[in-house]
């Protein structure tokens, strides 16, 4: 007997538990995301899945864990008290304190820029508010309020069982013509619908139970761009969700200006008019990474004109030797070079005639002022279509003081510095020539004030002169913005070791596939270091406005408190067969407390 109460109750339980599992798996597939209740003509998307696993993610992410270091505690706190001090003004206009507003977002947030069927393009959002619906009443009547008494007048609609508030301004007879001021807003079980015009709201409520057959999910770009941006092996969807069409977007809006009318006569003929989406994702605390974003460039096949410029094939990026150890930020793309310059010509062509670009760059090479150096032939043609881009701190006490090196790949050297020699010679070119170490460089003086233009990683920059050096070296075309930066590359200092075989390099490359059409690496604390002291020496003002004049930044901890939380982070292109993947990411930290 007592065996047989066991196995009743076994079955109750487990009865009980797969109905309540059941029960959860069927309100989350209830659980409908606003791509489902926007329109198929979506040019532009914005989307927060649920506000308040961001904030969750957040605080447990490297970034939410440096802002609540106890060391930062007095100028939290400091800065908390400056926007309490402003809250008391926000009240008075909205009916509700600043952090009584904050709190709206409960769940998903959803912005867009949508065109509802035979009606203009209008911004819509949608804001799940959970149960902060009396704040929300409260803030809309105090706007509502506010609207009317500047002359806007309100009305109501119903429109299949909802109410829809509408905000117009009202011109009496005989008045100037009305601005453009139409917004709408409904509350609809936990959300809050707000459009400029009824239509755009209408358009949402008719999608509200997410199986309308005209749906952004219905969208085909849309559709693979999240599926591809979407991380394998995530555990739910990512966090933010994002979206462009700006051809689409030019082209409607085009619709009612004549003068871009004429412009979009001209995508079909440029190429343009393939770019069909650029989108992405974010999220955060996802596997190895503490954020990763995920970016496509939608691109429909095959490309022509101009699109076939941005031709990038993967390759191998590891860093050249000639990189050094210390190197802050490191940037490689492939570019294919030659089919972009036959992109460039027969689009040239398309409008000036077969051969107009030949004729164009033959005829240059023979004017006086250009030495006989001709762009094609002798510059294109020289280089592989490897760029790369490198920057170091040599002074890890002086972070204003920052160099970086602008290097392109050369198939031959020899050629390369003859080429160079022709352009440094010619007439009225500000250069001057030296020698060093068993190589000709070229010098040019930057002028003060100009400076920071030229090496922006130079805070304080732009008061003396800058002194850019110019070389042939180790096969590639090499610009230093400090030409302390070419010399130690020429110098060659084999006791400052590669970047390739650092362990900050390699915690980022391991990540990358074997071949990329770009890559990069970034030393984060590097990057953050200069603003950092930046402020903390008196300069919040600068940073942030009066606002914040009255908190002393001098108080903020040394910055080897927040370096540790500032892993190094990187980012890697590929090619797909839609165009280009992009993902950037910044792995975990496991040593940060």
């Amino acid at each position: 007997m007592k065996q047989l109460v066991q196995f009743c109750l076994s079955v109750v339980v487990g009865s009980t538990l797969v109905f309540a599992a059941a029960q959860s798996a069927r309100a989350q597939d209830e659980a409908i995301s606003s791509v489902r209740r926007l329109p198929t003509n979506v040019y532009a998307y914005l989307s927060v899945r649920n506000t308040t696993e961001l904030k969750e993610k957040f605080n447990a992410s490297l970034s939410g864990q440096m802002l609540n270091h106890p060391d930062l505690a007095t100028v939290r706190e400091s800065i908390v008290e400056v926007i309490q001090g402003k809250s008391e003004e926000f009240e008075e206009k909205l009916g509700a304190s600043l952090e009584e507003f904050l709190s709206i977002p409960q769940g998903e947030i959803t912005v867009a820029v949508v065109q509802p069927p035979g009606k203009p393009i209008a911004p819509v959002a949608m804001i799940d508010f959970g149960d902060k619906g009396d704040v929300v009443n409260t803030v809309l009547e105090k706007i509502t309020e506010g609207m009317q008494e500047k002359g806007i007048e309100r009305s109501t609609e119903e429109y299949e069982g909802n109410e829809i508030i509408s905000l117009k301004e009202d011109v009496a007879e005989g008045q100037a013509q009305p601005t453009d001021f139409d917004l709408a807003y409904c509350i609809k079980d936990s959300y809050l619908i707000i459009g400029k015009g009824i239509d755009v709201v209408q358009t949402v409520l008719a999608r509200w139970d997410g199986e309308h057959d005209s749906t952004l999910m219905s969208n085909d770009v849309f559709r693979y761009l999240v599926k591809k941006c979407s991380g394998e092996g995530e555990t739910s969807p990512s966090l933010i969700t994002w979206y462009l069409d700006p051809i689409g977007l030019v082209q409607v809006l085009a619709a009612s200006n004549p003068q871009m009318g004429m412009v979009v006569g001209f995508l079909p003929l440029t190429g343009l008019s393939n770019l069909k989406a650029v989108g992405g994702t974010v999220s955060m605390g996802e596997g190895d990474f503490d954020s990763v974003s995920r970016t496509l460039f939608y691109m429909e096949q095959p490309t022509t004109g101009l699109l076939k410029v941005f031709n990038f094939p993967p390759d191998s990026q590891v860093p050249p030797a000639w990189v050094p150890k210390n190197a802050t930020s490191y940037f490689a793309v492939n570019w294919g070079i030659d089919k972009a310059y036959r992109s460039i010509e027969m689009l040239v062509d398309t409008f000036r005639g077969p051969g107009a670009l030949t004729m164009v760059l033959d005829q240059l090479s023979e004017a006086q002022f250009n030495g006989d150096v001709h762009l094609k032939d002798d510059v294109i043609d020289l280089l592989t279509g490897k760029i790369r881009v490198v920057s170091d701190m040599p002074d890890v006490d002086d972070p204003e003081h920052t160099r970086s090196l602008f290097a392109m790949e050369v198939k031959n050297g020899e050629d390369a510095k003859a080429v160079l020699a022709k352009i440094a010679n010619m007439e009225g070119f500000p250069v001057e020539t030296r020698e060093y170490r068993g190589e000709t460089l070229y010098e040019i003086t930057i002028p003060a004030g100009m400076a920071a233009q030229f090496n922006p990683g130079q805070a304080g920059g732009g008061g003396e002169e800058q002194l850019i050096g110019i070389a042939i070296v180790k096969d590639h075309l090499m610009i230093g913005m400090d030409v302390t930066m070419l010399e130690q590359v020429i110098l060659g200092d084999a006791d400052a070791g590669q970047l390739s075989d650092s362990a900050a390099y390699q915690s980022i490359a391991k990540y990358f596939p074997a071949e990329t059409s770009t890559v990069t690496f970034t030393k984060t604390d590097a990057d953050v270091k200069t603003a950092y002291e930046f402020i903390k020496s008196g300069n919040s003002g600068f940073a942030f406005g009066e606002a914040f004049d009255d908190i002393d930044f001098s108080q903020l901890p040394d910055f080897e408190t927040i370096a540790k939380f500032l892993p190094p982070r990187g980012s890697y292109m590929v090619p797909d067969e839609q165009g280009y993947f992009l993902q950037s990411f910044t792995p975990k930290k496991s040593e940060a407390p």
